[in-house]
């Protein structure tokens, strides 16, 4: 227990980090360090403000509870955000009327480590408003001055909405991180001016248009689009000359994320995105026979993510697609509304990687599941949501290396397998806003593994009736 604790605790410790422009130099800290950086720099500015927010932080910092959880299913702990923002209020409290230029970043990483390296808040030298100050002003279309911002790295409206995408935000140069909500969140031609920009978070009342200057930004690594059916437009690269003399396209060999894009705009794209690790279609994606059907995935050898949401309504229950055309090293598929026959499911045990399999509503329909022969050998995480199922009929062999089975708001569902018992790796089965009676037979399957000595298992359930 103390090694697994040791070792969660160092990967926690790379995610936060102090970065002093002066000196220039980049120190990893540990929370103890990060405690002790915080008491030193906040001499001569000891008011009962500050004293409560180290006080705070203090137990924080000496809870065991601060180091668990970090990679758990349900994604970063409140601790974490807690400890985030007592370091932003004191933060703003000390370096607000600092003479020198400090900016202080606070990192923090989500479940699979998709924030990691990547700055949380910015504080500037005396002079310089700060980003929520900015976010205001672009709110209520008031004027920038641009020059005021040259060492802003982050720029988070999430929490404002905003017209447009706001035009003074492509002029911060030195932006790693921009994150906006807007009635219309389609970005300018001129969003390529953010060369130093990694990552791209929109939230749209209205689908998205993505220019193709987006393809110019060379060090963008993850465009993540919040919803709606949003078209990017396709790139238009330079030919540069390879070893063999032969002309080929330039590539984005940083771009690893892409979510919520229409599967019509992306027929000739993903070869540009050798790299590309996750991807989200969002859009027609059954065809007029009635088949599951996107864009060739064959040049994404990296692509380990996957999420289908589809859009096109099909009057009967839908058919799969050939298992081949699946990235070999997919490890996580996501389903939505795909209207597919339970019968279908069996391709999806073709995919030899394949670790989380969630089937959200509508994925499948029908009142019956029967797993038959289908041998799902990497499966780790199932999960059900919203799905109209009534009866689920398994045996231990479809599901060999189980580690967690969750089922949400599936109201129908009469009862959870008792052959989920008899997985040996089973360790939690959680059913959230179904019938009591499924409920009642996961706890039925918990205490009779406990009869047999098993205490691994865990049921957990709320608003279950």
């Amino acid at each position: 227990m103390a090694d697994a604790l040791g070792r969660r605790v160092n990967q926690l410790i790379k995610h936060y980090r102090s970065w002093d422009l002066q000196r220039n130099r980049m120190m990893t800290e540990s929370f103890d360090d990060l405690m002790n950086h915080f008491r030193d720099n906040m001499v001569g500015y000891e008011n009962e403000e500050v004293l409560a927010l180290l006080k705070q932080m203090e137990g924080l910092v000496a809870s065991e509870a601060l180091y668990h959880g970090w990679y758990g299913y349900s994604g970063i702990r409140p601790d974490i955000n807690k400890l985030i923002a007592i370091c932003e209020q004191l933060c703003n409290i000390r370096y607000s009327s600092h003479i020198e230029k400090m900016l202080l970043v606070v990192t923090k990483a989500e479940e699979e480590n998709f924030l990691s390296n990547y700055y949380r808040y910015g504080v500037l030298s005396p002079g310089f408003c700060f980003p929520l100050e900015l976010g205001k002003s672009l709110q209520e279309g008031g004027s920038t001055h641009i020059n005021t911002y040259e060492f802003l790295r982050v720029l988070d409206l999430e929490s404002i909405l905003i017209s447009l995408f706001p035009p003074d935000a492509v002029q911060m140069v030195n932006l790693r991180y921009l994150a906006i909500q807007a009635h219309d969140g389609s970005p300018h031609e001129s969003i390529s001016n953010l060369f130093n920009l990694q990552m791209l978070i929109i939230s749209s009342r209205k689908n998205v248009v993505v220019p193709k200057t987006i393809w110019n930004m060379v060090n963008l690594r993850h465009l993540y689009i919040k919803s709606g059916e949003n078209l990017i437009e396709e790139p238009v690269f330079l030919q540069v000359t390879g070893k063999d003399g032969c002309h080929s396209p330039s590539a984005l060999a940083s771009f690893q994320t892409l979510s919520q894009v229409s599967p019509r705009s992306c027929h000739n794209i993903f070869s540009w995105t050798p790299n590309l690790r996750k991807l989200g279609f969002c859009g027609p994606l059954i065809s007029t026979q009635g088949d599951l059907e996107f864009p060739n995935l064959g040049s994404l050898v990296h692509l380990q993510k996957l999420k289908l949401l589809n859009t096109f309504p099909y009057p009967e229950a839908t058919r799969s697609c050939n298992p081949i055309l699946f990235p070999e090293n997919l490890k996580k598929l996501t389903l939505s509304n795909t209207g597919m026959d339970w019968e279908e499911m069996w391709s999806f045990s073709l995919l030899p990687n394949l670790e989380i399999l969630k089937l959200k509503f509508q994925a499948c329909i029908g009142e019956i599941w029967e797993t038959g022969d289908a041998e799902f050998r990497q499966l780790k995480v199932l999960k059900l949501h919203d799905l109209d199922i009534k009866q689920w009929v398994c045996l231990r062999d479809n599901f060999p290396r189980l580690q967690r089975v969750v089922v949400q708001r599936c109201l129908k569902l009469d009862c959870i397998p008792a052959a989920l018992g008899k997985i040996f790796t089973l360790e939690v089965i959680e059913v959230n806003g179904c019938s009591l009676s499924s409920y009642t037979s996961a706890v039925e399957i918990q205490k009779e593994q406990e009869s047999e000595g098993n205490n691994f298992l865990k049921v957990i359930g709320k608003q279950n009736f």
